[in-house]
């Protein structure tokens, strides 16, 4: 049974600067502390990048899984 991770409040925004090394250290730090990490994406990010580029290159730097996306936000499984 998937469990449900809809419940959980979004934990970490990324906003107009974008994936940066700051918002990377952050979801790498909070992984290790819950294994599961909700991440919203703010429209203000979106316009230089598509949410599917930002979703990809959060996962690959920060080595973790993608469980959902739904919206503006993802949810990432420490791998």
């Amino acid at each position: 049974m998937k469990p449900d991770f809809t419940k959980e409040k979004s934990k970490i925004r990324v906003g107009k600067h974008g994936v940066t090394q700051g918002v990377v250290d952050e979801i790498v730090q909070r992984l290790k502390q819950n294994d599961v990490v909700k991440i919203k994406i703010l429209k203000s990010c979106l316009k230089n990048e598509s949410f599917n580029g930002i979703a990809e290159k959060i996962v690959k730097l920060t080595h973790s899984k993608l469980v959902e996306t739904r919206g503006h936000t993802i949810i990432l499984l420490r791998n």
